[in-house]
């Protein structure tokens, strides 16, 4: 709260001193018969529209944060320019039965809960580009309104460009680390919903996917985590003119001027919203202990150094490792705490073949019967291999 009071009290200076607005009527001049009048100032300062106000304040807020981060090494909520927000995760959920996998990820206001289902490859989905190992994994990543204390469109409208992009960012964050058809011929669908959101709510969805389908008992090569990195700099592009606008990366908003130098920069670890918006940079960074598995920058900088971004990403894998470490706890309590049959189970079996054909004649009849009634997912290949996927061991 000091933080923004101070902010308040720069906006006249900085618009003093850096002249980013000229023109207008006299300070204090009150407006004509259309009864609206710009926002009063110092001697000299002209009187501004609502908009121009705000860019203002932005500017201020943002010289505010850099100077925290730069001189003081500390962020808006206090944290260290490291530190990651409180982490919680839980691996179950939901009651036992309801899904096949199911995990709850937290960390600070940004939440997620994601469930798995395995499914009969075949048909499998009709998707116009990819082969079968990217048609046989879906994941639909969802960003309600309410997420973020507004309404918004409802839902059955389809996604928003938002929710697609982030939803393609997760899911290539764990497309390399499923197992192969061949060894689990199943298909696999996650649901990531975010319920509340302050900042990264793409890589809460890795982590939330990754506990679920492990927890679903799909043989993956490992978890993958996923965090955020962001840049701030002393020197950065600042208002030229009374327009309205953001810096683009190319070309330039006219209203916008770039610094010759960027002078000093700080990296900060587990973005939040409002540092996102005030900020030059968003790193995020998705993979395991041993990688990486997808990446996605932002930036509204017309270019940043190669050490910068080493040392970004360098930042990135300390703090995957914390996160992986509280994914991975989070899992083995819930299998432990989980009774021996309530599992998932998956096994791979050989029947004679001449079984094979009145299993899989008449559309399947027999095979789909046989689903329905035990709750199994199961998968026949014409040689009499039999891979069977079960939610629980009682179903097995």
């Amino acid at each position: 709260a000091a933080e923004v009071e101070a902010a308040r009290s720069q906006v006249r200076t900085l618009l003093e001193l850096q002249g980013a607005f000229s023109g207008g009527p006299a300070a204090g001049q009150e407006a004509g018969a259309s009864g609206q009048a710009g926002t009063s100032g110092h001697a000299g300062c002209p009187p501004l529209t609502p908009s121009q106000f705000d860019m203002a304040f932005e500017v201020a807020l943002s010289d505010a944060m850099r100077h925290m981060m730069l001189h003081e090494g500390l962020r808006m909520d206090g944290r260290g320019l490291p530190d990651i927000r409180a982490l919680a995760c839980d691996a179950a959920p939901l009651p036992s039965g309801g899904v096949h996998g199911a995990a709850l990820f937290n960390r600070g206001e940004t939440q997620s809960l994601c469930t798995a289902t395995v499914g009969n490859l075949d048909p499998g989905p009709h998707v116009d580009a990819g082969g079968q190992e990217e048609q046989r994994f879906l994941l639909h990543y969802r960003f309600a309104p309410f997420s973020t204390n507004e309404t918004g469109k409802a839902a059955g409208s389809g996604p928003s460009r938002r929710e697609v992009g982030h939803g393609a960012l997760a899911h290539k964050a764990l497309q390399p680390l499923l197992p192969p058809v061949s060894a689990f011929p199943f298909l696999l669908r996650v649901h990531a919903d975010t319920l509340a959101s302050n900042g990264s709510s793409s890589m809460a969805a890795v982590c939330g996917a990754s506990m679920a389908l492990r927890m679903a008992g799909v043989p993956m090569q490992d978890m993958a985590a996923g965090i955020s990195v962001g840049l701030v700099t002393e020197h950065y592009p600042r208002p030229a003119g009374g327009e309205a606008g953001g810096p683009a990366s190319s070309p330039p908003h006219p209203s916008w001027t770039w610094p010759d130098s960027y002078g000093r920069y700080a990296l900060f670890t587990d973005i939040q919203g409002a540092e996102d918006a005030l900020g030059d940079m968003d790193l995020k960074v998705a993979g395991t202990a041993a990688g990486i598995t997808a990446v996605q920058l932002d930036v509204k900088l017309p270019g940043i150094k190669h050490q910068v971004l080493e040392q970004a990403l360098q930042h990135a894998r300390q703090a995957r490792l914390k996160v992986l470490h509280e994914m991975e706890g989070a899992v083995m309590a819930a299998q432990a705490a989980a009774a021996p049959d309530s599992t998932p189970r998956h096994e791979t079996l050989t029947i004679n073949e001449d079984f094979v054909l009145p299993l899989l004649e008449s559309r399947a009849e027999l095979l789909h019967r046989i689903q329905q009634r035990t709750g199994a997912v199961l998968h026949v290949e014409e040689g009499g291999q039999v891979a069977l996927y079960a939610p629980t061991g009682t179903k097995a």
